[in-house]
């Protein structure tokens, strides 16, 4: 129930700034109103209603067969919270690759640190005003900076580290992860992949 209240919010939140968002999205980026929605506002607000449908479903225990040999046994799935997650987004798709990471979060019961693409500075502003008037803080919080605040982040222990960007920027996530055996999400891409 936290759990579908905290997505409707988000969901409820974005539709009320969907104009503020896309001019953020036109003054980093110079994406039109048409190409900021499909791409971007659209995308998310998808994401959220389907997530918000299917996730009762998708968070029930799962019952599996047992072996005969342990006919007195009975075996389930059960899907746990990994914990605290942080996510660092690219300045291409600053909001979308922002919000669908922290949406499969929540969705899972962990909590996020956010650090949006310093390069995409309106943006971030955007998404940092969002999450804060939004979701209770011990949820979600956004940090903001550069390449330090990235490391400062990465010197932290996580449960799980979702990152979109270059394959060199990726390496570095991954030896941060490697010191506290962090597992990672590596969406690793480049100009013109």
């Amino acid at each position: 129930a936290a759990r579908l209240d905290a997505l409707r919010k988000l969901k409820n939140a974005i539709q009320k700034r969907e104009s503020e968002i896309i001019h953020a999205l036109h003054s980093d980026l110079g994406k039109s109103e048409f190409e900021a929605f499909e791409t971007e506002v659209g995308f998310v607000l998808a994401e959220l209603s389907h997530t918000i449908k299917h996730l009762h479903r998708w968070c029930e225990p799962k019952e599996v067969p047992t072996p005969k040999s342990c006919t007195i046994a009975h075996g389930s799935i059960r899907y746990e919270p990994l914990g605290v997650c942080l996510v660092i987004s690219p300045w291409n798709y600053p909001f979308q690759l922002s919000m669908t990471p922290l949406i499969a979060a929540i969705s899972a019961g962990d909590c996020a640190v956010l650090k949006p693409s310093e390069y995409a500075g309106e943006t971030a502003q955007v998404l940092e005003r969002l999450i804060a008037d939004t979701l209770d803080p011990g949820l979600c919080t956004v940090v903001q900076g550069g390449r330090e605040a990235s490391e400062g982040l990465l010197a932290e222990r996580f449960d799980h580290i979702f990152f979109t960007g270059s394959p060199e920027v990726g390496k570095v996530v991954l030896r941060a992860a490697a010191e506290h055996l962090t597992p990672v999400t590596l969406e690793l891409g480049g100009k013109s992949p």
